[in-house]
């Protein structure tokens, strides 16, 4: 997941100079509402410490249940996207 990660994310122009500078002259953070996974692969790519981020945790998926709607929404939303895709072919 996270070599996916690694090759999608844009950064604002210079954005990498500044938060090396930042980083080299003070204590630093990124605090951010993307997901762990998404802040650690920025982190990797920018050579910031993961230890010095906040950022949404998601637990295990599997340890959610779903109602009966939801599945149902869901399957809808997967055929929804499924269409979507077949019409850009």
């Amino acid at each position: 997941m996270l070599t996916f990660l690694r090759i999608i994310f844009f950064l604002v122009d210079n954005a990498p100079n500044t938060l090396n500078l930042a980083k080299n002259t003070m204590d630093s953070y990124i605090v951010s509402t993307s997901y762990g996974q998404y802040i650690e692969a920025i982190s990797d790519y920018l050579d910031f410490p993961f230890e010095n981020t906040y950022y949404t945790h998601l637990d295990n998926l599997d340890n959610y249940e779903l109602s009966v709607d939801e599945k149902e929404k869901l399957i809808e939303f997967k055929d929804i996207i499924v269409d979507i895709a077949k019409k850009r072919v």
